[in-house]
């Protein structure tokens, strides 16, 4: 979805062009970033790119009626 906070699209290899493959997240302790790793399994290429955490849902908020 692109709309959604931190999602990225794989980037390309900068060696090859092909669509990089999405290996795994790392949570940074300051939770303002989030590091992704890609690889191209053509290439063996690795990129890793800091992104921005989504944030935690937030409680359901009470409506009240008057």
């Amino acid at each position: 979805m692109q709309g959604e906070a931190g999602y990225k699209p794989s980037p390309d290899c900068p060696s090859c062009g092909l669509p990089m493959r999405y290996l795994r997240s790392f949570s940074q302790h300051d939770r303002l970033h989030e590091l992704q790793t890609f690889e191209c399994g053509l290439c063996s290429v690795a990129f890793t790119d800091a992104i921005e955490a989504k944030q935690p849902e937030t409680a359901a908020r009470a409506v009240v009626v008057a």
